[in-house]
């Protein structure tokens, strides 16, 4: 009847509340249903018979209405019909679902339950997923190794910022300062400029609580948003800096923001970090990839990184989601993911404010997910993965 799919934070009990909307929200995808409670920040997967039971019940429909369509369903008699609802209420109430025995944990305070304060800035301010964000750096190398991978989301050097943050030079490197008592140590810049990355998505997430970060990048058309998620090593970055040069709008590098209110798809439009082994395959559509700089990420990785063609702050619908998963013995084959598995994939590598997934958000992202075509593609070249791509899921115009 109910399966947990995630292990839950702790929470402290509290008085019981009726009702199964207390920040419990179910959400069809496809065949599956993700319920969702807020306050135990759990994910359980309900079966097809008591996905629909639970619907019956948080609408108020009558026993008898629902006891019916369960033996319609299941061909039982009304009475054994009556016994799974039962049970299906009884394991529900353990669970604190039905009348939500959980209150809220306490959350770290953050800057998000804070009004943002307009800082006036004098340094560099970019615009990152639609948030001003101005920093200072100390010395051109940081700034130099900074606007590689963001110089194109440069706005100017005066106006009105959401925040600031501030970067200086010491003994053994940079620090970064973007919250009062939070400082970050850096070797060198290109190790600052990786940090700077992290700091920028705090930034941008901390006053947006119901915002969802995932690891995707995404690049839209005027037929829709097309979202490689996954792990890295995977082959996502090439992919999305092939489809960049064939026209395609970049909204997200290497991170995705969904948004709840309204619903939409930002991201950070960082430029691209292409490793040694795609050079030789992006030096074709990137004339000027032997020309750029050489950075060593903290990981010990090289990486040149490549802007993208165009840039935009958000998406409209999301058309297709793809793991992209590349092998060198593996030719073309696509295969179609279940949407559940979608869900949890992307979940396991997400983050917000706060690490606290919202009622609201989590709906966001089911919504998202099944609304769009979720796709593997296996493949050992990234040109016929992008031919694919553009053939199947583009629509020309």
């Amino acid at each position: 009847m109910t399966r947990r799919l995630h292990p839950d934070n702790p929470a402290t009990t509290g008085p019981m509340v009726p009702g199964p909307d207390n920040g419990v929200v179910l959400c069809a995808l496809d065949d599956d249903y993700a319920l969702f409670s807020e306050p135990q920040q759990r994910v359980y997967q309900l079966s097809p018979i008591s996905g629909p039971i639970w619907l019956g019940v948080s609408a108020g429909e009558p026993a008898s209405r629902i006891a019916r369509f369960v033996a319609n369903e299941t061909g039982c008699r009304l009475d054994e019909a009556n016994d799974y609802i039962s049970s299906c209420l009884v394991e529900w109430e353990k669970l604190a679902l039905l009348k939500q025995g959980l209150m809220e944990p306490i959350r770290p305070k953050s800057r998000s339950d804070e009004s943002p304060e307009s800082i006036s800035a004098t340094r560099e301010i970019y615009c990152v997923s639609g948030a001003m964000i101005a920093i200072s750096f100390p010395d051109s190398s940081a700034k130099r190794a900074w606007n590689a991978i963001a110089g194109h989301l440069r706005h100017g050097q005066t106006g009105v910022a959401e925040t600031e943050i501030t970067v200086g030079a010491c003994e053994d490197g940079y620090w970064i300062a973007h919250q009062p008592g939070e400082r970050a140590s850096f070797g060198d810049p290109a190790a600052l400029a990786v940090g700077l990355k992290e700091a920028v998505l705090h930034a941008v997430l901390r006053p947006r609580p119901d915002w969802i970060a995932l690891h995707a990048a995404v690049l839209s058309s005027a037929s829709g948003a097309i979202a490689l998620a996954g792990s890295s090593g995977q082959g996502k970055t090439t992919l999305a800096a092939l489809l960049s040069a064939s026209g395609m709008s970049t909204i997200a590098d290497d991170v995705a923001l969904v948004t709840a209110q309204p619903p939409a798809l930002r991201g950070l439009a960082f430029a691209f970090a292409a490793k040694p082994g795609s050079w030789e395959l992006l030096r074709t559509r990137f004339p000027n990839l032997d020309r750029l700089p050489k950075y060593r990420r903290p990981d010990g990785r090289t990486v040149k990184y490549i802007q993208p063609v165009r840039s935009s702050e958000q998406a409209g619908a999301i058309t297709a989601i793809i793991f992209p998963r590349y092998s060198i013995m593996t030719p073309l084959r696509i295969t179609h993911v279940r949407k559940l598995n979608a869900l949890v994939s992307l979940l396991n590598e997400a983050m917000n404010a706060s690490q606290w997934l919202t009622a609201k958000g989590f709906v966001a992202l089911s919504t998202m997910i099944n609304d769009a075509v979720v796709i593997r593609m296996e493949y050992d070249d990234a040109n016929t993965g992008v031919e694919w791509i553009k053939m199947n899921l583009i629509k020309a115009g």
